[in-house]
Protein backbone atom coordinates (compact mmCIF):
# COMPACT_ATOMS: atom_id res chain seq x y z
CA UNK A 1 0.00 0.00 0.00
CA UNK A 2 1.25 3.48 -0.81
CA UNK A 3 2.49 5.35 2.20
CA UNK A 4 3.49 2.33 4.27
CA UNK A 5 7.14 3.31 3.87
CA UNK A 6 6.41 6.40 6.01
CA UNK A 7 5.07 4.47 9.01
CA UNK A 8 8.50 4.61 10.74
CA UNK A 9 8.45 8.42 10.43
CA UNK A 10 4.94 8.61 11.86
CA UNK A 11 6.03 6.44 14.77
CA UNK A 12 9.05 8.67 15.32
CA UNK A 13 7.24 12.03 15.33
CA UNK A 14 3.74 11.25 16.63
CA UNK A 15 2.66 9.77 19.97
CA UNK A 16 1.53 6.14 19.83
CA UNK A 17 -2.14 7.06 20.28
CA UNK A 18 -1.98 9.26 17.15
CA UNK A 19 -0.27 6.81 14.78
CA UNK A 20 -3.42 5.63 13.01
CA UNK A 21 -4.87 9.12 12.79
CA UNK A 22 -1.63 10.57 11.42
CA UNK A 23 -1.36 7.80 8.82
CA UNK A 24 -4.98 8.30 7.72
CA UNK A 25 -4.54 12.07 7.45
CA UNK A 26 -1.34 11.63 5.43
CA UNK A 27 -3.09 9.26 3.04
CA UNK A 28 -6.10 11.57 2.58
CA UNK A 29 -3.91 14.64 2.09
CA UNK A 30 -1.28 13.24 -0.27
CA UNK A 31 -1.97 9.59 -0.98
CA UNK A 32 1.47 8.90 0.48
CA UNK A 33 3.18 11.04 -2.17
CA UNK A 34 5.87 13.29 -0.62
CA UNK A 35 5.86 15.38 -3.82
CA UNK A 36 2.14 16.15 -3.65
CA UNK A 37 1.44 19.83 -4.30
CA UNK A 38 -1.57 22.11 -4.20
CA UNK A 39 -0.38 25.46 -5.45
CA UNK A 40 -2.99 26.40 -8.03
CA UNK A 41 -3.94 29.58 -6.15
CA UNK A 42 -0.56 30.62 -4.65
CA UNK A 43 -1.79 33.77 -2.91
CA UNK A 44 -4.36 31.70 -0.98
CA UNK A 45 -2.88 28.26 -0.52
CA UNK A 46 0.41 26.58 -1.30
CA UNK A 47 0.44 23.15 0.31
CA UNK A 48 3.11 20.53 -0.19
CA UNK A 49 4.27 17.15 1.00
CA UNK A 50 2.81 14.14 2.77
CA UNK A 51 0.66 16.21 5.12
CA UNK A 52 0.04 19.07 2.68
CA UNK A 53 1.69 21.72 4.85
CA UNK A 54 0.49 25.19 3.85
CA UNK A 55 3.68 27.17 3.21
CA UNK A 56 1.85 30.51 3.29
CA UNK A 57 0.88 29.88 6.90
CA UNK A 58 3.90 27.98 8.19
CA UNK A 59 6.55 29.99 6.33
CA UNK A 60 8.34 27.00 4.86
CA UNK A 61 9.73 26.56 1.42
CA UNK A 62 8.08 23.89 -0.73
CA UNK A 63 11.27 21.86 -0.39
CA UNK A 64 11.06 21.98 3.42
CA UNK A 65 7.39 20.95 3.37
CA UNK A 66 8.17 18.01 1.08
CA UNK A 67 11.03 16.71 3.23
CA UNK A 68 9.70 13.76 5.23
Amino acid sequence: MAGEQYIPLIRRYFPREAWNTAYNIMMRESGGNPNAANDQVPERERSFGLFQINTNVHRLTPEQARDP
